[in-house]
């Protein structure tokens, strides 16, 4: 079976916060957000399965719809931080804010 991967581009690195002190895990938690890529919405990949969806939303579970999108996850993220697009998000937001929401995901 063949699959197609669609390849996205980065996130420009420049940000207000370029020399925030994260710790080695948490640069790679915000690399990984900053690209799209995180375990529990890659891993079908390395499972061979369906791409995750979002039952609430009923759309694609991506980093970008949860952290922008997701209303099952709004009330946590405006806890957090308001952004209504992605680019924006690590623009102007800290990356400490933003891993700070990656706690409440799921599992």
């Amino acid at each position: 079976m063949m699959m197609m991967v669609m390849i996205y581009p980065t996130l420009p690195i420049s940000s207000k916060y370029p020399k925030a002190q994260l710790t080695r895990r948490e640069q790679t938690l915000y690399n990984h957000l900053r690209i799209g890529h995180t375990y529990l919405t890659h891993s079908y990949l390395l499972k061979d399965e369906d791409p995750p969806v979002c039952i609430p939303c009923n759309s694609l579970l991506t980093v970008e719809h949860i952290l922008i999108s997701c209303i099952d996850f709004d009330i946590i993220c405006q806890n957090f931080y308001t952004a209504s697009k992605i680019k924006d998000l690590f623009h102007n937001i800290h990356p400490k804010r933003i891993i700070s929401y990656t706690c409440h995901w799921p599992d």
